[in-house]
């Protein structure tokens, strides 16, 4: 009888933990819906109206400054598109790996989930380590838990180590001054 009291306590401190990360996981998704309907819909009105901006771009008082802006942020935004595919198949790769050495069916398609998870904004491997690791050690898997967070861990440092210096290395910025603008972005955002 106190074993049942015991796992129903254990369980309602799950649960109540779930509840409570459960709001901000909602919000980053409601925000990245929005701005996916933002772009598709800035991509329409851009499409309909493209004549009109190009003729406005050509008698810009400011056309020098604004083809240098868009000039560097095409070169910002090609360095963000290759950062994140190496990141994401590095993070990939080592989640197969962790899957697999953790002896999980279908690793291949637990790792690369995870490893795409990665990149989405606000997500991260996270979302499905740490809560299985804790799931893990709450039903005895003590090992399983254990190389899940490890897993975690190292998934987080791979982005948090390369992301700065690939960025910096296409732009041609220092690693430190690339993390730290990353840093102030997403501080600012």
């Amino acid at each position: 009888n106190t074993l049942l009291k015991a796992e129903s306590v254990s369980k309602d401190k799950i649960l109540d933990f779930f509840m409570k990360q459960s709001l901000p996981i909602i919000s980053g998704v409601v925000e990245v819906i929005v701005g996916v309907i933002i772009t598709i819909v800035s991509a329409y009105l851009y499409s309909k109206h493209r004549s009109e901006i190009l003729k406005w771009r050509r008698r810009f008082i400011l056309k020098q400054e604004l083809d240098l802006i868009t000039g560097k942020l095409h070169v910002v935004l090609n360095a963000f598109v290759k950062t994140q595919a190496v990141v994401l198949a590095a993070v990939s790769v080592v989640c197969v790996l962790g899957m697999w050495l953790i002896g999980k069916e279908y690793s291949i398609l637990l790792g690369r989930g995870i490893g795409v998870l990665d990149a989405l904004p606000f997500m991260g491997t996270g979302v499905i380590l740490i809560p299985w690791g804790i799931y893990s050690f709450v039903t005895g898997e003590v090992f399983v838990g254990i190389a899940l967070l490890a897993l975690f861990l190292v998934t987080y440092l791979i982005r948090e180590i390369l992301e700065p210096r690939l960025m910096g290395n296409h732009i041609g910025i220092s690693p430190i001054m690339s993390l730290i603008s990353i840093y102030v972005g997403y501080k600012v955002f």
